[in-house]
């Protein structure tokens, strides 16, 4: 590991415990053994350090599950869940995941890096439901209010998972996802 990636993992690891605000460069500097000064040979500020290490870590491979298009929607959205799930339970993402959820109403980076996240979320999942259309030749009625209603279920979903709420494991979340589908997505005749 090089010493970005060592300043990066200790910003997580001391940010994970003691919050953004309270996590100074001293001490992750410390953490590291380099001085202070030395931080800002690869970071300009402390704001810039923490959105690298939520992109560094967002951006990582994770063995996601492909999505076989041939199935029937249930199953194309539960994967497509599933391979949201296993990118949040990685534990770095989950450490980052926690620090920002907890931190997204008083610190501004936390804010713009669930916004991001939120939109991406978005992003992704209309373009799943847009090629799910276009494939299964249907017409998913308010796609767009449907894909927001089903980000933020999906989310929650995902948070109380993991947050290890004994009534949301896996299993019990695919589920809901089901039931979601079955409910809310209506295809236009």
């Amino acid at each position: 590991m090089n010493t970005k990636e060592k300043i990066l993992e200790a910003m997580l690891e001391l940010a994970s415990i003691n919050g953004i605000h309270k996590t100074s460069l001293n001490m992750v500097a410390n953490k590291v053994g380099i001085r202070k000064s030395s931080l800002y040979y690869y970071f300009t500020s402390k704001d810039e350090m923490i959105k690298e290490m939520y992109n560094s870590i967002r951006n990582r491979k994770i063995s996601a599950l492909p999505i076989d298009f041939s199935l029937d929607i249930e199953e194309i959205v539960i994967t497509s869940f599933k391979n949201y799930l296993l990118l949040c339970n990685d534990d770095k993402m989950k450490k980052v995941f926690m620090l920002v959820e907890s931190e997204k109403f008083i610190d501004e980076i936390a804010k713009s890096i669930y916004l991001e996240e939120t939109h991406t979320m978005l992003k992704t999942s209309y373009g799943l439901f847009s090629k799910i259309q276009e494939i299964k030749n249907i017409e998913i009625a308010n796609l767009e209010e449907f894909t927001q209603l089903y980000c933020l279920y999906a989310h929650e979903l995902v948070l109380l998972t993991i947050l290890n709420d004994s009534a949301f494991n896996e299993e019990k979340c695919i589920l809901s996802i089901k039931a979601f589908i079955r409910n809310f997505m209506k295809i236009k005749e």
